[in-house]
């Protein structure tokens, strides 16, 4: 059984339906620092909102796009005296333009790196890359490591609305409000809230427009509003790009 015992989240904006749930946060857009992208920063505010006990804790990400990283490069692409930033003399001359934390900003496991670092845990620790259906794909990994871990915390993060990942959104999705932030979940082998295991997709579900606009986010979201609602039951199915569907069964207790 794996259940829910504690929740938080930071978003960029307002969300319809999670306005008066505890433990929801609008930060509004959030840049990058120096040595983290976005994605971390919001990741980092919605875990500071729960403040896990780390010890016995596992880590289990779904990391999204971590925010604008083209322009990063800028410097040493484009505004650069003696040439491209590729091609011959690259290792001895230009190589140094790139700082070192430019490329480690652009990694998508640098949110479980930097939880990790921050709060000591030394758990096993999972990242996937984004998807609207890895929530359901993560729940078996999750119940078999919850038998040796006293919880694990589930960080869905994204922060796809930058100059890159934004303008792909608006063509992929046009007329879509985007989303970027972070959820986070804590899971036991208690049903403190409620229990979350695999279901047979709903194959008339249509994905919602704003969903497919922040598809890492969807599943967690959805799952929010439930709770908010105050649902006894419901079935979160969440569908990719590609059209794989997967589904969550929610049950309150």
């Amino acid at each position: 059984m794996i259940g829910l015992a504690a929740y938080s989240a930071v978003f960029s904006r307002a969300v319809p339906g999670l306005e008066d749930l505890a433990g929801i946060d609008v930060c509004g857009p959030q840049e990058r620092a120096k040595n983290r992208s976005a994605i971390a920063v919001y990741a980092e505010q919605a875990v500071a909102r729960m403040a896990p006990d780390p010890m016995g804790l596992g880590l289990v990400c779904l990391s999204g796009p971590c925010g604008p990283m083209v322009d990063a490069f800028d410097k040493a692409w484009q505004r650069s005296p003696d040439g491209s930033l590729t091609g011959p003399g690259f290792g001895a001359h230009r190589a140094k333009r790139i700082h070192p934390f430019t490329l480690l900003r652009s990694l998508q496991n640098q949110v479980p790196a930097i939880l990790s670092m921050n709060l000591g845990i030394t758990g096993p620790c999972i990242n996937a890359l984004d998807s609207a259906t890895g929530l359901a794909c993560l729940l078996p990994n999750i119940a078999a490591q919850l038998t040796r871990c006293r919880a694990i915390l589930l960080v869905m993060a994204a922060a796809g609305e930058g100059l890159e990942e934004g303008s792909k959104r608006k063509a992929r999705v046009p007329g879509a409000s985007g989303l970027e932030g972070a959820i986070c979940l804590l899971l036991t082998r208690d049903a403190a809230l409620g229990t979350l295991e695999l279901a047979q997709p709903d194959r008339d579900c249509r994905p919602a427009v704003e969903d497919l606009a922040a598809p890492v986010l969807a599943p967690g979201v959805t799952l929010l509003r439930h709770l908010a609602l105050g649902s006894q039951e419901a079935l979160i199915t969440n569908t990719d790009e590609s059209g794989f569907q997967s589904a969550v069964f929610w049950r309150q207790h």
